[in-house]
């Protein structure tokens, strides 16, 4: 199999930086540090414990970091969040503020790992990973203390694309979703790019993006790019799911429109999906301030 030319490695890293962390450290004062102490408090209120083994892939075992309140009573709601990064690119340490957030407002927050498309693997392993993520939590939800009948699943950019899949394909369990500017139509995105008269270099760096996460036949067979938009399955929503998409309005990578759409169209099957625009803000959707408040709605702690 061909690896991934000069070029577009350069691409995929800077798309990640911008999709996944660039504006995470050193933000108002309140983000947290990118490596965390390995199994103590890291301040007087959470307790973050990294590289746990949580899926054994032949000689590869993918890990996670989980964050907790370091003092609390009853069961904690349980979040898996999911990192972005093109789908070829990123880890872990991407939603460090993120658990941060979530286990200060009593929840179990854990990020996890997934293997990387190249081409042979594609988001069905990436699924498959999260999946495995699913069923570490629930073997061992009695020694965490969390209530692994009702998970959120969250992600950012190509972290929410899984995300939302995932929550479709598990919702006996995945109660809550939480998509961070997450492409949701890629079947629609390609009609997009396709109906422009000069290709832009985002729908070039999208069609070759998808050579990686689909495989290239999808070139030849476009309506796998339909089996994989999560806007295929909204009809298959559980009547117990809560849906929350975020969206910058002003995001030049994934187009506003992906969340827009999605949430009308599940809306309109009766499905409970809430969009929250978010004013001049960008892909990264960077301000503490914006995310505390998307997981505390997400946790049940009513904000926005």
């Amino acid at each position: 199999m061909k690896t991934l030319n000069k070029n577009f490695s350069i691409r995929i890293c800077l798309f990640s930086i911008l999709s996944i962390g660039f504006g995470f450290q050193g933000i108002e004062s309140e983000s947290v540090h990118a490596t965390p102490s390995r199994g103590r408090k890291t301040d007087d209120t959470i307790r973050v414990v990294p590289n746990i083994a949580f899926c054994p892939r032949g000689n590869q075992k993918l890990i996670l970091d989980y964050a907790v309140p370091y003092n609390f009573s009853g069961s904690l709601k349980p979040v898996i969040l999911v990192h972005g990064g093109a789908w070829v690119a990123g880890n872990k340490t991407h939603h460090h503020q993120d658990m941060r957030i979530i286990a200060e407002n009593g929840g179990f927050a854990a990020s996890i790992n997934y293997r990387l498309a190249n081409g042979k693997m594609t988001y069905i392993q990436q699924l498959e990973d999260i999946d495995c993520a699913i069923n570490w939590l629930q073997e061992n939800a009695n020694q965490l203390n969390i209530d692994a009948r009702e998970i959120t699943l969250g992600g950012q950019s190509a972290g929410g694309h899984l995300a939302l899949l995932s929550a479709i394909r598990n919702q006996d369990v995945v109660k809550t979703v939480v998509s961070l500017a997450g492409p949701t139509d890629l079947f629609s995105w390609h009609g997009v790019c396709n109906s422009q008269s000069k290709r832009t270099k985002g729908c070039h760096l999208f069609e070759k993006v998808m050579d990686y996460t689909i495989g290239k036949q999808w070139r030849e067979h476009d309506d796998q790019l339909e089996v994989a938009s999560p806007i295929t399955f909204v009809s298959q929503i559980g009547a117990d799911q809560k849906f929350i998409l975020a969206h910058g309005t002003s995001d030049s990578l994934v187009p506003t429109w992906q969340s827009q759409k999605f949430c009308k169209r599940a809306q309109a099957w009766g499905k409970t999906c809430e969009l929250i625009l978010l004013p001049g803000v960008n892909h990264l959707i960077a301000s503490v301030k914006s995310r505390r408040s998307i997981w505390k709605r997400a946790l049940g702690k009513s904000e926005l």
